[in-house]
């Protein structure tokens, strides 16, 4: 990144607040789901915009029909949201809005944070590796612990992710461009710098039957 005329400054989030605002989902969890509690909600107000032609017309039905395929079952992707208290009250009926008070307040807080850093530091972007160690094989059990996701998803930031280089196992590694809010045409520039100036993808190649 130096070659490529960057001005790097180290860990400019130090002592700035924004890591202690994270409030896992489950003790020693890594995501924060505040924000997805209107998941219900949604789906509800999403089925009833398509229209009386579609088969599903209300988050019951949806339920209903993928019992099978729980996403919020024990074993589902999103079995997390069973821990979420608001998340549980507003399944319970759909059709009410949400009360999105306490998630706004905690965007608004990320964003101040965020902006100050910048600001301070005069930065462009934020850049750090996408995930804490290499990916696990395909069909393993590994946990995928991906770095600063639910931060940058609950303040609105734009984030891309770029591939940097490859692990000894041949996993790849990647790194995440986040920057302000409505700078996307700038961070999608600062990428395709970075991607031109390193060449570190790889086209996959597929398997031989």
């Amino acid at each position: 990144m130096k070659k490529l005329g960057a001005e790097l400054v180290d860990d400019p989030f130090a002592n700035s607040g924004f890591m202690e605002l994270r409030k896992a989902v489950l003790p020693g969890a890594e995501f924060d789901a505040r924000g997805m509690e209107s998941i219900a909600y949604d789906i509800q107000k999403y089925l009833e915009r398509m229209g009386s032609s579609v088969a599903l017309k209300t988050f019951a039905e949806f339920a209903e029909v993928t019992q099978k395929e729980d996403a919020f079952g024990p074993d589902g992707t999103l079995n997390y949201m069973s821990h979420v208290p608001a998340f549980v009250e507003s399944a319970k009926s759909p059709s009410t809005p949400t009360d999105m008070t306490s998630f706004i307040e905690l965007r608004e807080t990320y964003l101040d944070i965020f902006n100050t850093v910048f600001n301070e530091h005069g930065l462009d972007a934020v850049i750090y590796p996408q995930m804490q160690g290499p990916l696990g094989p395909l069909h393993g059990d590994e946990t995928i612990d991906g770095m600063v996701v639910s931060e940058v998803n609950i303040a609105g930031l734009p984030a891309v992710t770029i591939p940097a280089g490859f692990y000894a196992s041949g996993a790849p590694f990647n790194l995440v461009i986040v920057a302000r809010q409505w700078t996307e045409a700038e961070m999608l520039a600062i990428a395709y710098a970075y991607e031109q100036g390193t060449k570190h993808r790889k086209a996959p190649e597929l398997e031989k039957a």
